[in-house]
């Protein structure tokens, strides 16, 4: 199925909420100290043969519903949270309102405490934070393109669409090209992309 623009827009990709929170925890904003261990490669699906990723879900099912901010931010404690809790939760309790900074909060609010969360930018910075603490959310610009036309590969596309998607980024690598690239798990089902994930450029590229 084909969705037009208005469609994309609305069944894929978040709309723009007002951005407040009720919990106000400490702000992390220091990068890890060990950027210069940093190996070649990192994938947390595969840390000395253990998978430490939970199954890739949609977003959609069981109804088309723009909740991406729940999926990529919840990617840093997959493992002690179900998605559907914060979606459910006041003040939001809807698809399409919400942003990462105000998901912690409602993690907190929900006594699944988070006690530091911020920004981390840089690929090295990032690499550490997500070797260190797990995965991490980020913010991208999802394009037609992007949604409907990637299958596989490393992702390339030049654009300068806003921010309008939340994704989990939870490695890096190098491929047979020596192109490096991140790993990213998507919100969409096992059948969009690399099996729900995707790979494209870091910014060494």
């Amino acid at each position: 199925m084909v969705l037009a623009r208005k469609g994309f827009s609305l069944h894929y990709i978040q709309s723009s909420p007002h951005r407040r929170s009720r919990t106000k925890p400490r702000v992390w904003e220091k990068s890890p100290s060990f950027k210069d261990d940093l190996p070649k490669e990192w994938d947390w699906r595969n840390v000395n043969g253990v998978n430490y990723c939970s199954p890739t879900r949609n977003q959609h099912i069981p109804v088309y519903c723009g909740s991406c901010w729940v999926f990529g931010t919840t990617a840093f404690s997959q493992t002690k949270h179900t998605n559907q809790p914060i979606p459910d939760c006041d003040p939001f309790h809807r698809c399409g309102s919400c942003w990462p900074d105000n998901c912690f909060a409602v993690t907190n609010y929900t006594r699944h405490y988070v006690t530091e969360y911020g920004p981390v930018s840089g690929r090295e910075n990032m690499m550490a934070e997500i070797k260190k603490g797990g995965p991490i959310a980020c913010s991208i610009g999802c394009t037609p393109e992007f949604d409907y036309n990637y299958t596989g590969g490393v992702y390339n596309e030049k654009s300068t669409q806003e921010p309008n998607h939340i994704v989990s980024v939870t490695g890096w690598g190098v491929d047979e090209n020596d192109v490096e690239y991140w790993i990213v798990r998507n919100s969409w089902g096992e059948g969009w992309g690399e099996k729900g994930w995707y790979r494209v450029v870091t910014s060494s590229t």
